[in-house]
């Protein structure tokens, strides 16, 4: 059985709400997951996981989540060596179109500095936003998603971004 250590931050609510919808989808896959918002723990506690998803929201000009910040020196010092990885952000694509979800480079960047391997990135196609740092070629370097504006789709793209990664992690 796979087993899933699943980080979040969420200031709204949202973030926790649809993390969730992906644990369930992932437990419903036969994957065991445990759950930690960041705000109650700590970057040590990724440590007897293989297999991570990292999920933030993204705020103002492209900031990431508070809970983040505030462990984030810790995150970037972090040795991602042998641990498989899969992000997910929310962002509103029409009002912050120049930074649409931009917590997924935050958190991309030191796990690819610091030896991480990340699976799941998502096409932009079906989104409408002038820029992200988080873009790839023709990519997301997760599941981005927008329960602002694309509510009606949230559900559909984290059963597909779910049934993509399960098979990428190790088991």
């Amino acid at each position: 059985m796979k087993r899933i250590g699943v980080f979040f931050g969420s200031t709204c609510g949202n973030t926790e709400t649809v993390i969730k919808q992906a644990v369930r989808l992932l437990r419903n896959a036969g994957a065991q997951v445990d759950l930690y918002d960041i705000a109650d723990a700590t970057v040590s506690q990724m440590d007897p996981y293989t297999n991570l998803i990292l999920a933030s929201s993204t705020w103002d000009n492209g900031e990431l989540q508070g809970d983040w910040v505030e462990v984030y020196e810790q995150f970037c010092e972090y040795d991602f060596s042998g641990k498989t990885i899969a992000l997910l952000a929310l962002g509103d694509q029409y009002i912050y179109d120049a930074y649409f979800v931009d917590a997924l480079e935050w958190l991309a960047t030191p796990i690819r500095r610091n030896h991480g391997r990340l699976i799941g990135f998502w096409p932009i196609k079906d989104y409408r936003f002038r820029r992200s740092r988080s873009v790839e070629g023709d990519h997301f370097l997760g599941l981005a998603i927008d329960v602002e504006n694309q509510n009606n789709l949230t559900e559909k793209r984290l059963r597909q971004w779910t049934a993509q990664i399960l098979p990428q992690f190790d088991g």
